[in-house]
């Protein structure tokens, strides 16, 4: 679960946090806030984690930070792990809230595509198998970038929707259409 909060200590701005609730968690209790923008599951059930603070890895509780690319003037987004054990992340030189556009970097902090659209993104969202990233900008364009290097402007094919991610193979005795 991610929540945004405001809070002055933290420049006055608003700020991400998350919130790893448990199946037994008591209601009345609340989880620890973790102070991270963004954060998504490792492979080895620890959070990567990113944002101001560039890249890193927490146990689920936060404790026990590493990092794994400092922010060095650049900002880091919507990090995840592909199954391989490689860390990537959406990045820019600059701030969080520059309305540049983002590139998919590497854990080691080299960009694996050029700018993705000509804004900042809106909507992220990481391919289950975390090979591509669909990029919704704030210009209302769709991108999707792959770790491979390629971006891809989708905008016209999915005719205005906002397309979403399926996994698993298709449907016994179904049949692909399209390429």
């Amino acid at each position: 679960m991610r929540a945004v909060i405001t809070d002055d200590a933290v420049r006055g701005q608003d700020r991400g946090v998350l919130m790893v609730l448990n199946l037994g968690q008591d209601p009345n209790s609340q989880p620890p806030n973790l102070r991270y923008d963004y954060g998504s599951w490792a492979i080895d059930g620890r959070i990567i984690v990113s944002g101001e603070n560039g890249i890193g890895v927490v146990n689920a509780d936060g404790s026990g930070y590493q990092a794994i690319l400092n922010p060095n003037g650049f900002w880091y987004q919507h990090a995840v792990q592909n199954p391989n054990g490689t860390v990537y992340a959406l990045g820019r030189a600059g701030g969080r809230l520059d309305n540049t556009p983002v590139a998919i970097y590497n854990g080691n902090g080299q960009a694996v595509t050029g700018a993705i659209g000509s804004t900042a993104p809106s909507r992220v969202a990481w391919s289950p198998d975390r090979s591509a990233v669909l990029v919704v900008t704030r210009d209302g364009r769709q991108y999707v970038a792959n770790i491979n290097g390629t971006v891809n402007d989708i905008t016209s094919a999915t005719g205005g929707t906002i397309p979403s991610w399926i996994t698993g193979g298709l449907p016994a005795g179904a049949q692909q259409v399209g390429n």
